[in-house]
């Protein structure tokens, strides 16, 4: 994946601006699930859920989401869980701290 996956700056389409406070939300919204499958060990789950973080967040144009929750889906094929751990964190981080310019 391409892109700047340390910034918490993020540019979106204008167009879609509507939609971009119901997306933060419903990310911020889906950490405590995907808290409680990580504690449950469900691995599957996890990656299912990576996969869907990094459709979502590269087509509202997240590029830093895309590429966490691509490492979600790694993190959970190979069972790592202090590594999901320390990415669920990184996008809690993110989510609160994202500035936004619509363009």
């Amino acid at each position: 994946m391409n892109g700047d996956f340390n910034s918490d700056s993020v540019k979106v389409d204008s167009l879609i601006g509507d939609l971009v406070p119901g997306f933060i939300r419903n990310r911020r919204n889906e950490l405590p699930l995907v808290e409680a499958m990580l504690s449950r060990q469900e691995f599957e789950n996890l990656a299912r859920f990576g996969h869907q973080l990094k459709g979502a967040g590269l087509n509202y144009g997240f590029q830093k989401l895309g590429y966490l929750g691509d490492r979600i889906e790694q993190e959970s094929a190979l069972r790592d869980v202090a590594a999901l751990r320390n990415t669920i964190e990184e996008i809690r981080n993110h989510i609160d701290n994202v500035k936004i310019e619509f363009v």
